[in-house]
């Protein structure tokens, strides 16, 4: 590319000036130029305004369960309460000693209750069953041929009439 170079030379003794004229129309915008150099960092500005206080998270996990704490103090002693009904007296035993095979039975006291019952031999007693008879005894079957000693027995509740 070459440059020229224009150079005019202006008269001005034979120049005539007039009135100045009216401003001409704005030419059109220039291209925008280079990027300048970086300039130097500006202060710290104030701290801004507390935000809105944002929605409730979402409920975490059950936390493990915490230990013990200690006793409470023993509290004040109830009042008593009223009669209850009638009960058990008592516990006691019936036996019967035998010494023969068969059915045999040993019963409680009238009105009392059989709770739990057996049986005893020296030998060994051929017992076919072992079990209570009614509300009120208990009995065992013993192999219709034995012969010899033995004992059946009853536990009896002595119930309060």
């Amino acid at each position: 590319m070459s440059i020229r170079r224009l150079v005019v030379e202006i008269d001005t003794a034979n120049v005539n000036v007039g009135d100045k004229g009216d401003a001409g129309a704005a030419g059109a915008t220039g291209a925008t130029g280079a990027t300048g150099p970086a300039g130097t960092r500006g202060a710290t500005g104030a701290t801004g305004l507390t935000g809105a206080t944002g929605a409730t998270g979402a409920t975490g996990a059950t936390g493990l369960t915490g230990a013990a704490g200690p006793t409470g103090a023993q509290g004040i002693q109830g009042e008593q309460g009223i009669q209850g009904p009638a009960g058990v007296l008592g516990v006691y035993n019936r036996s019967r000693s035998t010494n023969s095979g068969g059915n045999v039975r040993v019963n409680c006291d009238a009105g009392d209750r059989a709770v739990s019952g057996g049986f005893s031999a020296d030998d060994a007693l051929p017992v076919i069953s072992s079990q209570p008879a009614g509300l009120r005894g208990w009995q065992i079957l013993v192999e219709e041929d034995y012969v010899g000693a033995y004992q059946i027995f009853v536990v009896c509740l002595d119930i309060a009439a």
